[in-house]
């Protein structure tokens, strides 16, 4: 399921001429613009045509359920299909009765700050990380403290000092193909990770959106395996996998929690949210077709990966990177080559390339030197494109 270039250029236009709030997505970029930055899929590689043919199939039989109101935690078929999905996918056997549909990974922090947290709470959060998640819990009136990083992760020690001196509430991580680090935690840490929730009474955040995106075979088990053990909430998201569109995703705990979650206000009001969409996902993943769909997905952004790793070797010497294993990023570190990364960003602008900067990702604004490139918004020629603007824009300021 292809589009042409050019479309890709249609909501950058319709902004330009209606320029709205209300209007304003998360891609778009002036036309010659290669924008990084975009940590999103390619929307030439979205299928519309899986999905129309899903809906067709599912409003074809004389079941009308999928257009009524879902059941609060969301329906039982969908959990089924998502448990043998996660299964095959992920080698994590998980009990349906142990899922909860959300609206995808932002809205599923937002519920479990609604129901889980007070203004005033600690959130303990990894140094770097996921900097959009940061409003949510401000907006609850949370105090983050950030908690260092390394390349295998959040590190257990210094987590477990800083739940000792700010008793935090949530700990929120990302431990699979980080965003923005690249890194996946290991699995002795994970295991620590969960023995901490348990003896300082935290809630233990995995943020699983790139779980599934494994191109190296360096993946590790869901933490949802682990959440039988301690305090641990794990997020799921067909953004990455199937379309950010969709607006679907998963939650996994233990009962007690399920339990708290069914009985917020807006899901006893309304039912479960995106009780459609969840129809169509699971007519996908009934047939075999979001399985398939994954792994041409990641076929293609392997090699857009390997593309953009040998382009920032050929045109950005001297800096500094681990080639990622998985997800949507590389995490460069200008650093060595005496680049900041916002003056390199102001640079770039020169050249019609753009990125995310290291200290967005910060709450203490650190990581000056690095940058956050994702690969998987642009083809192979255009990420090369990419580097060697970035390469000619960084040659201006070394000059």
């Amino acid at each position: 399921d292809k589009i042409d270039k050019v479309d890709k250029l249609t909501v950058t236009q319709f902004i330009i001429h209606y320029p709205l709030p209300s209007l304003i997505v998360q891609a778009h970029t002036e036309p010659g613009v290669i924008d990084l930055g975009i940590g999103q899929p390619d929307m030439r590689l979205l299928p519309r045509d899986l999905l129309r043919e899903a809906a067709a199939r599912s409003l074809a039989r004389p079941d009308p359920t999928p257009l009524n109101y879902g059941y609060n935690a969301g329906d039982v078929r969908y959990f089924q299909a998502l448990a043998r999905f996660l299964e095959a996918v992920d080698d994590c056997p998980l009990p349906p009765e142990s899922l909860f549909l959300t609206a995808g990974s932002s809205q599923a922090l937002e519920l479990i700050c609604t129901r889980f947290t007070e203004p005033g709470d600690c959130v303990l959060i990894e140094e770097p990380s996921y900097f959009l998640a940061y409003d949510i819990f401000r907006q609850h009136g949370l105090q983050l403290v950030g908690v260092p990083t390394d390349a295998d992760g959040l590190i257990p020690q210094a987590l477990e000092e800083a739940a000792r001196k700010h008793k935090p509430r949530l700990v929120y991580c990302i431990p699979a193909f980080h965003n923005p680090a690249s890194h996946t935690l290991k699995s002795e840490r994970r295991a620590r990770l969960v023995d901490l929730s348990r003896a300082h009474e935290f809630l233990l955040i995995a943020d699983e959106a790139y779980q599934m995106l494994d191109y190296a075979g360096a993946a590790q088990p869901s933490m949802a395996i682990l959440a039988a053990q301690g305090h641990v909430i794990t997020l799921g998201s067909f953004s990455k996998i199937l379309a950010p569109g969709l607006r679907l995703g998963w939650l996994h705990t233990d009962e007690a929690r399920l339990k708290h979650l069914r009985e917020t206000a807006y899901i006893v009001s309304g039912g479960a949210v995106n009780h459609f969409t969840s129809a169509l996902v699971r007519e996908l993943m009934e047939s075999g077709e979001a399985r398939r769909f994954l792994g041409s997905l990641k076929t293609v952004y392997a090699e857009r990966l390997n593309s953009l790793d040998k382009a920032l070797a050929e045109h950005l010497p001297g800096a500094h990177w681990h080639k990622p294993k998985g997800g949507f990023f590389f995490w460069v570190d200008a650093g060595p080559l005496g680049l900041d990364a916002r003056q390199l960003l102001e640079a770039a602008g020169a050249h019609k390339v753009r990125f995310k900067t290291g200290p967005q990702f910060s709450l203490s604004g650190d990581f000056a030197g690095h940058l956050r490139l994702a690969f998987t918004f642009y083809d192979a020629e255009e990420l090369q494109d990419a580097a060697a603007r970035l390469g000619a824009a960084a040659r201006t300021l070394l000059s």
